[in-house]
């Protein structure tokens, strides 16, 4: 038997190979990953690198962020561009939509956070607060937060709706782009940092903003972190080949275990306070510095975010000697700063304090009844609402969709008061819970008491329900609930007309225009937090006009009200006349049916030059009529002033230039507001002849009218046209690297600390010169670092990151914008911030000194550019040498320099506002943009560069400044040959 079952049969054998060939098969192929090469949709229109996307929560819009400075919206199914969104003055790193889809975040190198608004793609919010480029943005769960973080070391919470800042949260380790995610409860903020040398992971609290925890084991930066959908574990990808995971709710346990411990050191914490608070009486301040150590050694990470607030207060009291410091100055310095000390620790240490109380209250709950006596008014914007409770006034944060039912049945709400145990074993009130008597909802309202110590955990949001619900057990019975009729409102549009400063059909740019709205609330209910705003029929047309959303507050039913909607054609619109239909667009919180959207088309013209012509009707001569002017007589002139251009001239003010011998009078008007198109004004003036000799016949007075005086008008709002071609004008060249080994480093320092001192135009310049290095020297984006605002130490820590970071320069090309000063020693300087900019002193930077540092480098060639103030007048303490300092700056510069800048004969280099610009930085970027628009960059020298920068100054200094004012252009060099040296070194 055993044989015959061993026996194979040949048919089976060979369907048995068959079975086992096919499976083989199989198995080889299924090792083998699919291969796709056709796409569903290839997405085009952005012209420079793509950086972020991200699909709305109702899978209908795909948004796309930007090398190019813009954020595009998709519409997802047909993948055709729905909106192309402009706002962003540099480039676009992120995008997130909000949960409930009705904003889009984006973060941008501009230091900026834009919210849109979906559907419309308007711009609802610019939020500033960072001062370096913005990185990332997250939205969290609830739409309540938005989160954005960059370079600057900060994570800024913003809250959703109001835009206003909650916070700014410490974000150590800011070299890398901060990764950031909430989890999906909510309860956590989580981003990568480098703390201390260690890469970390950071945990944040929501509820209070406070750090938690830090998560260490990464030994290189962290790339992305993300939750699981239940929020219980958190992986993190890393530059170390490595993906960690880590438990939450192992954390949290962690966290709880790590209270309870120091709940039981309560009494060091108790006996340290004794010692800390008299520190400042007793002891110096590096000795105050010391003992803060005690303090972190108790309180460990508990204080961590705390004492990353004040670290940097601390850094400003340096209390080592320094090496180069006398010890009288040392002394001295310990003296002042004494007082600043003491009250950055008194402020840490109340802080401290109320930290340590936050963690060690005990969580018993006392809920007892409580009398709500009034109620205050609504404050939409906060939504808060005060309350009476017990004869004490408090702030209730009430929704603002719940806020009007509760003030309408207020009397009906129960309230709670919640008392529990302090650290200390004594019975006090901390706080009062409030519910809503139609919704149920319930709001915590803090008492005096708490206000010191943060969150309570008995009024924790998971805890109300448990809370209320104890008290309830109490009571005889609870408070019915009452049914209500929400009835819709119901809303349209009387009438409406377009209000401009000129009715002819069209907005100009600088006019200011409104559409004025009649709406009507016909509907049986309240119509709450309108906002209205013009739509375009085709959102897909590119248009000149832009609106802004306008909130119409509440409107009752059964009344009306006006709004205006402001429209407007931006000053820095460069394009052609446009003409779009739009209709009026309206939302509300609680719903609503708007009726009557009538179509309406505007027209908008960019701006333009306007043409005025001056023109004589005719001379009155006031004594004898014989067409001579003689000794003392009047003559009065007629002027007719055409605008024969196609835009309104305005903010025209003219001024009449005569002889001295000829007294004048004042033109009558002197000023002209508007001059439309196509109109004219008259003007007349007086003149009287008072020669020196009284034996002089006369004049004639053809001769006056044709030679003898002239008319000029001051157009003031002739330039931003040209200002933004300037801009404009960098952006269409592609960046091309053709100077690889070159490097650039440019500094703006605009705000200071001194009245008067800021100048308003600096950022916007050294923006311009790091577009214009970029796009027409060719210079590698990597290899242009660009600082703004910097402070003395600063000015020196950057030069020697930089002489760290350059690699074998070619050529070095450096550009300054901020306050120029002598030195103590009469030579050219730079001004930091901090440093008084009108008197000369030891802070200042010498030009000389830092040509030398960035020359360190190696770099064949330095070409400086330096749009400073240098005068032709020796400034107050300087030695009173002839001659600008600038012009004399070869007898210091270190060989192979080559420096650009210019001087006034007045104590400034004139930074015109209308103008926008300084004027040499105008004429140097103007003459690069000449070069390469006719294609004569790479055969152009340094010589040509200043020609050409001579021709333009030349030309706007006659237009911009006073008589009594020039500005010219001035070139030192310790090269020989530096007329020859080409703009862009051949590679």
């Amino acid at each position: 038997m055993r044989k015959a079952r061993q026996t194979h049969h040949p048919v089976r054998t060979y369907l048995w190979t068959a079975l086992l060939a096919i499976c083989l098969t199989t198995t080889a192929h299924a090792q083998q990953p699919l291969t796709i090469t056709e796409p569903v949709a290839v997405l085009k229109g952005h012209t420079e690198d793509v950086w972020s996307v991200a699909f709305s929560p109702d899978g209908r819009w795909l948004a796309s962020a930007s090398d190019d400075n813009t954020v595009r919206v998709w519409e997802v199914g047909t993948w055709n561009t729905i909106a192309v969104l402009k706002g962003h003055t540099n480039l676009v790193w992120s995008v997130a939509f909000s949960p409930d889809g009705r904003w889009l975040a984006s973060a941008s190198d501009d230091n900026t956070v834009r919210v849109w608004e979906v559907g419309t793609w308007n711009t609802i919010a610019v939020l500033k607060g960072h001062t370096d480029n913005v990185w990332s943005v997250a939205f969290s769960p609830d739409g309540r937060w938005l989160a954005s973080g960059g370079r600057d070391c900060i994570l800024i919470i913003w809250q959703s709706g109001s835009w206003q800042k909650v916070t700014a949260l410490e974000h150590p380790g800011c070299g890398a782009a901060p990764q950031m995610v909430f989890s999906p409860d909510g309860r956590y903020l989580v981003a990568d940092a480098k703390y201390n040398g260690e890469f970390v992971i950071i945990v944040w609290k929501t509820e209070s903003w406070d750090k938690v925890a830090m998560l260490h084991g990464h030994s290189n930066y962290v790339n992305s972190v993300a939750f699981s959908p239940d929020g219980r574990w958190l992986a993190s990808a890393s530059d170390d080949n490595t993906v960690r995971v880590w438990d939450m709710k192992g954390i949290e346990e962690q966290v709880e275990a790590y209270r309870k411990k120091y709940y039981r050191w309560k009494n060091t914490i108790g006996k340290a306070d004794a010692v800390w608070s008299t520190v400042c009486d007793t002891l110096p301040p590096e000795v105050v510095m010391r003992d803060t150590t005690s303090l972190y050694l108790v309180l460990n990470f508990l204080l961590d975010s705390v004492r990353a607030r004040y670290q940097a207060q601390w850094a400003l009291v340096n209390p080592q000697k320094g090496e180069f410091e006398k010890t009288a100055d040392y002394q001295e310095r310990m003296r002042r700063a004494k007082p600043y000390v003491c009250g950055v620790w008194n402020d840490y240490l109340k802080r401290a304090k109320e930290v340590v109380a936050t963690h060690f209250l005990l969580p018993s709950c006392q809920p007892e009844p409580a009398k709500l006596t009034s109620v205050g008014t609504y404050d939409a914007d906060r939504e808060q609402l005060p309350l009476t409770i017990d004869g004490k006034q408090f702030q209730a944060n009430i929704p603002i969709k719940e806020a009007p039912s509760f003030k309408a049945h207020w009397q009906q709400a129960q309230v709670w008061r919640i008392r529990a145990l302090t650290w200390e074993k004594k019975t006090a009130t901390i706080g009062y819970i409030v519910q809503h008597p139609q919704t149920g909802s319930l709001y915590p309202v803090h008492a005096y008491f708490s206000k010191a110590y943060g969150t309570h955990p008995c009024l924790h949001t998971q805890n109300l329900k448990k809370v209320v619900e104890r008290a309830q057990t109490t009571t005889a019975r609870k408070t019915p609930q009452r049914q209500t009729h929400h009835y819709p409102p119901f809303l349209r549009i009387d009438s409406f007309y377009i209000q401009e400063e000129i009715s002819n059909g069209r907005i100009e740019a600088y006019e200011p225009a409104h559409v004025l709205i009649h709406l009507h609330n016909s509907g049986r209910g309240p119509a709450q937090n309108i906002q209205l705003w013009l739509a375009p029929e085709d959102p897909t047309t590119s248009t000149c006009l832009t609106t802004d959303t306008v909130s119409a507050g509440t409107l009752q039913p059964n009344t009306r009200k006006w709004v205006a909607i402001p429209v407007r054609v931006p000053p820095e619109y460069a394009g052609e006349p446009c003409q779009t239909t739009f209709r009026i667009q309206a939302t509300t919180r609680r719903g609503f049916h708007l009726s009557r959207t009538p179509a309406f088309v505007l027209r908008g013209i960019p701006y333009q030059q306007p043409h005025l012509q001056l023109s004589l009707m005719k001379i009155t001569e006031h004594g004898n009529p014989n067409d001579i002017l003689e000794p003392g007589e009047e003559l009065t002139f007629h002027l007719r002033l055409t605008n024969t251009g196609q835009t309104t001239a305005r903010q025209l003010t003219l001024t009449l230039q005569a002889p001295q011998s000829l007294v004048t009078e004042p033109l009558s008007p002197s000023q002209i507001a508007i001059l439309p198109p196509g109109t004219d004004t008259s003007l007349s003036f007086s003149i009287i002849w008072q020669p020196e000799q009284t034996a002089n016949p006369g004049i004639q007075i053809t001769d006056i009218a044709q030679s003898r005086f002239f008319l000029r008008i001051d157009i003031q709002k002739l330039t931003p046209f040209e200002i933004v071609n300037l801009h404009r004008a960098v952006m269409q060249f592609t960046p091309a690297t053709t100077c690889h080994n070159c490097y650039a480093l440019i500094i703006a320092n605009q705000e200071y600390n001194a009245p008067g001192a800021m100048l308003l135009f600096a950022m916007k310049e050294g923006t311009l010169v790091r577009n214009y290095f970029q796009r027409i020297l060719g210079i590698p984006y990597e290899n242009i670092y660009y600082y703004e605002n910097l402070t003395h130490a600063q000015f020196l820590r950057i030069l020697q990151d930089f002489q760290k970071r350059v690699q074998n320069p070619s050529r070095i090309y450096f550009y300054y914008v901020g306050h120029g000063l002598p030195t103590i020693d009469n030579q050219p300087g730079f001004v930091p911030i901090d440093v008084d900019p009108y008197s000369p002193s030891k802070e200042v930077l010498p030009l000389a000194w830092v040509a030398e540092q960035l020359q360190k480098t190696g770099a064949n060639h330095l070409i400086m550019f330096v749009d400073a103030c240098y005068t032709g007048a020796p400034r107050q303490g300087a030695s009173p040498v002839a001659g600008p300092p600038v012009r004399r700056a070869g007898n210091y510069l270190p060989p192979n320099t080559i420096l650009f800048s210019a001087v006034s004969k007045q104590e400034r280099a004139w930074f015109p506002p209308d103008l926008g610009h300084g004027i040499f930085t105008y004429a140097f970027l103007n003459a690069l943009y000449h070069f390469r628009q006719t294609g004569t960059l790479t055969a152009r020298t340094l010589s040509d560069l200043y020609n050409h920068i001579q021709a333009t100054m030349k030309k706007l200094t006659r237009f911009y400044l006073p008589t009594s004012t020039t500005q010219t252009p001035t070139i030192v060099s310790t090269h020989p040959q530096w007329n020859n040296l080409p703009i862009v070194p051949e590679e």
